[in-house]
């Protein structure tokens, strides 16, 4: 496995989008496309020639452009790739890229001393899906970061993924942005999820006639940023949805309370 790094640091992507080259032969595999930085486009053209090798198959973890802007430039590098992506949502990004292959639940891709298993893990986003090596390496796209926290469109989906990757006996973790997680990755997994079931009940226990603002500011009182602050918000909404999904709460008057 070789980390190309996406050239493309910022708040949420913290260093940049981490791509993966996988395998060891001639045609390899590339987990995530980056966002197109011509920096990205010359490193990968660099490694591709040192390794003698090209690239068959594009594996897209999501549809946020900092996964799938850069496949037009691995393209014009190895015109022959397949590129897959979960395809089942009609989402409008997807209309970009029109040689998608759709990318289904437990689908195995296999080049030389290299083979994945695709794994459905909505929660980042309604079509996010991670990659499993034969020695239980998670590639967890935006599910899980190394050294910070994702934020979460649909918060009981997330629990879910989170859930089945548990039981999976996961030995490494590589994720789409931030440091990889060689020892401790099972805990590494226990440790996230437990944190977003105690923001959950943060948010619960905050929920008393509060209005949205009134529980970010509780729950988060020293984010001033505008631009975080607005994927906080995505992050507690998410939250306040599950909890009205499971009877917990009711939200009236532009409020929110406990049952």
């Amino acid at each position: 496995m070789i980390l190309i790094p996406g050239y493309n640091p910022g708040q949420l992507t913290l260093q940049g989008t981490n791509t993966y080259l996988m395998g060891t032969g001639q045609k390899r595999i590339l987990i995530d496309a980056g966002e197109g930085k011509e920096q990205y486009k010359i490193h990968l053209k660099q490694i591709l020639e040192q390794e003698q090798c090209e690239i068959s198959i594009i594996l897209i973890t999501h549809h946020h452009y900092d996964h799938i802007g850069g496949i037009y430039q691995v393209l014009e590098l190895c015109p022959n790739a397949q590129v897959y992506k979960n395809l089942d949502h009609d989402l409008q990004s997807d209309k970009n890229y029109p040689f998608l292959l759709p990318l289904q639940d437990g689908q195995i891709f296999q080049v030389e001393n290299c083979i994945i298993t695709s794994i459905s893990q909505p929660g980042h986003c309604v079509d996010h899906f991670g990659f499993i090596t034969q020695n239980q390496e998670w590639f967890s796209g935006d599910s899980l970061l190394g050294g910070s926290s994702c934020y979460i469109d649909n918060v009981g989906q997330y629990f879910f993924s989170m859930e089945k990757v548990l039981k999976m006996n996961i030995q490494a973790i590589y994720p789409g942005h931030g440091y990889s997680i060689t020892i401790g990755a099972q805990e590494a997994i226990q440790k996230q999820y437990d944190h977003r079931k105690n923001r959950e009940q943060q948010i619960y226990q905050a929920a008393n006639g509060q209005s949205l603002d009134d529980i970010i500011k509780s729950i988060y009182p020293d984010i001033n940023d505008e631009y975080m602050k607005k994927f906080v918000t995505i992050a507690v909404k998410a939250h306040l949805t599950k909890l009205i999904n499971d009877n917990l709460i009711i939200f009236k008057d532009n409020s929110y309370f406990k049952y």
